[in-house]
């Protein structure tokens, strides 16, 4: 079957990308506001306060090596696409500034007094850190696509190899968090919470 040529599927793959940049940024601010900062009304000793932050060191980690090959990468895109454009003596499309995924942060830490203890941190953590993951991971995987569609619509394929191994590599890396930070992990460490045996210990 012949290959067909659209300079308006590219366009409209690479609007689509853009768009979903920012759903991407969006998603990764959820987990943020539902988990990171949620954990302080479920669970927020001094063990909790570092569960967390070895949770958003990781993160942050493949953020930063994300970030650095995103606006490159996008940059790439639009080459392409406006190298197709010329070919076929159409209008380029401008460059396009993308929304970086911003660094996950902690704002609270353990106090010694008053502290919360989870009924069920498991669960929280499916509800509120897993499911949001596969929803951040579902999200790449159709940035994923909006490239290979316009690849396949002409698109160069030199372009944007970069790009898509990156978003390989985040897929991966959260993928890999969501299995380190699991269910049963959560609900070990709220085992192995001193302060909080000592709390159940003397009631």
């Amino acid at each position: 079957m012949a290959k067909q040529i659209s300079l308006s599927t590219v366009k409209a793959q690479l609007s689509s990308f853009i768009a979903k940049t920012g759903s991407a940024a969006n998603a990764m601010t959820t987990i943020n506001n539902s988990y990171i900062e949620g954990t302080q009304n479920e669970w927020n000793t001094p063990f909790a306060a570092s569960f967390i932050d070895g949770l958003v060191g990781t993160f942050n980690d493949y953020i930063q090596q994300f970030n650095s090959k995103y606006q490159e990468g996008v940059d790439e895109f639009v080459s392409g696409v406006n190298t197709l454009a010329e070919s076929e003596d159409a209008d380029p499309v401008p460059a396009q500034t993308v929304q970086q995924i911003t660094e996950l942060s902690k704002s609270w830490v353990g106090q010694p007094e008053d502290f919360n203890i989870p009924d069920d941190f498991g669960s929280f953590t499916e509800s509120n850190l897993t499911a949001n993951i596969e929803n951040f991971t579902s999200i790449l995987d159709e940035m994923q696509t909006c490239i290979d569609t316009a690849v396949d619509s002409g698109l160069s394929g030199e372009f944007c190899t970069g790009l898509k191994q990156a978003l390989a590599s985040l897929k991966n890396s959260a993928t890999s968090v969501a299995q380190q930070y699991s269910k049963e992990y959560a609900a070990q460490a709220v085992e192995e919470d001193t302060s909080i045996q000592s709390i159940k210990s003397a009631t």
